[in-house]
């Protein structure tokens, strides 16, 4: 095989280059290096082209991966919060959002200082219904107010939604205090009672 490229070669090939000067002969090799630079630099710019295609592809995957790690990792949280939930809304069913509020005023001696209490209810989705309370007092000291937050904080049950608090306009020195706590209670068909 190899025998019969050479003659191959020396019959037809080597003939057209004797017949070139030296010159032309420079020319012809300067122009099939050429030609094979061009060919090799359109591979390359191709294969680095798909290269870089794919290299695209697989950051969108990665990130993509991330992104629904990320949401797994918050669902088994969310999984995790909600059965939190759901034991403590199982250890008191009949839990009275307005009775303890009263029970810890009234405990703290705060009763002769609250000016109003109203009651509202939402839906937070389709398992639980929230119950917001909000009370405003008067004439309150700093002490009396942490007591009231603190002894509120106590109870897994109940959360803090808003507190207000302004300088009383009646009596220097005390201030005037609007909290809203709230109460997460599996939904039933009935409405909440206090």
């Amino acid at each position: 095989m190899v025998t019969m490229i050479t003659n191959m070669v020396t019959k037809y090939i080597q003939p057209i280059f004797d017949r070139l000067g030296m010159r032309e002969f420079q020319h012809l090799v300067t122009i099939m290096i050429g030609i094979v630079g061009l060919i090799a630099g359109t591979i390359i710019f191709w294969q680095y082209r798909s290269v870089r295609a794919l290299v695209h592809k697989i950051d969108m995957v990665n990130e993509e991966r991330d992104t629904i790690r990320t949401i797994l990792e918050q669902a088994q949280l969310v999984g995790q919060e909600q059965a939190r939930v759901n034991k403590i809304l199982s250890e008191n069913p009949n839990f009275k959002i307005g009775g303890y509020f009263k029970e810890i005023v009234t405990r703290l001696r705060l009763a002769g200082k609250q000016v109003t209490e109203s009651k509202s209810d939402a839906e937070r989705d389709e398992n639980y219904r929230e119950r917001t309370l909000t009370a405003s007092f008067n004439d309150m000291n700093m002490r009396e107010l942490v007591e009231l937050v603190d002894e509120l904080g106590k109870n897994e049950r109940i959360y803090t939604k808003e507190l207000q608090i302004n300088k009383s306009k009646r009596t220097p020195g005390t201030l005037e205090v609007t909290i809203t706590i709230g109460t997460v209670m599996a939904k039933t068909g009935e409405r909440f009672e206090d």
